[in-house]
């Protein structure tokens, strides 16, 4: 059963009335909608492409002319034997760390903050593999 935080769902409501002009009604059918989008997640298959998150945000040049290779990290999947890990890659290819998930989704890289460990994060939280 999925739980939902229902105080954030009506906080959000009262946003939307205030601040999009929606009536109640509205603005509580979309705090719904956007609760559910949430609390879906993204099924992982073999590789993924993810962009960038920069301080809990995705990188501002995603999706404008000055897009490039260089604003995402790429995730494979790696598997051998009973060993499963999903290596984060950047642009060039370049591994900058792996999630080993037969110990428990565990992160290892040799950053310990920055966009290499939001964007895993990220990755973690919002993708089921």
């Amino acid at each position: 059963m999925k739980k939902y935080n229902l105080s954030k769902i009506m906080k959000r409501a009262w946003e939307l009335v205030k601040s999009a002009g929606m009536t109640i009604s509205s603005g509580l059918k979309k705090a719904w909608e956007e609760a559910k989008r949430i609390m879906e997640k993204i099924k992982f298959e073999r590789t993924a492409k993810v962009a960038k998150i920069v301080n809990g945000k995705q990188s501002m040049y995603v999706g404008t002319e000055y897009d490039s290779d260089s604003n995402y990290f790429t995730f494979n999947l790696w598997e051998r034997g009973n060993m499963r890990r999903i290596y984060i890659n950047d642009y060039r290819r370049r591994s900058v760390g792996y999630i080993d998930i037969n110990n428990n989704n565990a992160l290892v890289t040799e950053y310990s903050k920055g966009e290499v460990i939001e964007t895993a994060n990220w990755f973690i939280g919002n993708y089921e593999f």
